[in-house]
């Protein structure tokens, strides 16, 4: 995730992007959901879902599940990284998301230096913008336009 950052950093200046809207999703998650989607994955369903969307689904998955399951990035931690961002954030989460906790936005919320709206949606998805869509297109509308209407020198960005 450190190299991924470095790269959008360098794509953003080769693109001439100096006040880019970026809109992520996912990798915020706990161990425990991350051991339950292991479990899903070998003895459930999991595997034949995510095989729809995923050529190689066994690397997809296990390239993702390793990893945040090895005993070497249990230490692994990122919240030294939230002062240096002073963006405007929308956090959108469900609160009984398998992979991430409410405790995460709370964390960027008072972790970083810009200002956070949230929007928290009923259920238990971890895709709240395929279950959800019209709150999810409508919160980042909203989000999207209050930013460039408080700041017009966005507009004039490329």
């Amino acid at each position: 995730m450190h190299d991924e950052a470095t790269v959008l950093g360098v794509l953003l200046a080769w693109h001439g992007l100096e006040r880019p809207v970026l809109i992520g999703h996912s990798d915020g998650a706990s161990i425990a959901g991350i051991e339950a989607a292991r479990d899903a994955y070998e003895t459930g369903d999991l595997r034949a879902r995510l095989a729809r969307h995923h050529d190689d689904v066994d690397a997809a998955f296990r390239g993702w599940n390793d990893v945040w399951l090895s005993p070497a990035f249990r230490t692994w931690d990122i919240t030294s990284y939230l002062r240096a961002i002073a963006c405007p954030m929308l956090l959108v989460q469900c609160p009984d998301d398998p992979y991430g906790t409410l405790a995460q936005l709370d964390a960027i919320e008072s972790g970083v230096r810009g200002p956070v709206e949230r929007l928290v949606l009923p259920g238990d998805s971890h895709s709240p913008q395929v279950d959800h869509p019209d709150q999810v297109v409508d919160a980042i509308t909203n989000f999207v336009t209050a930013a460039l209407s408080t700041n017009p020198s966005r507009t004039g960005t490329r």
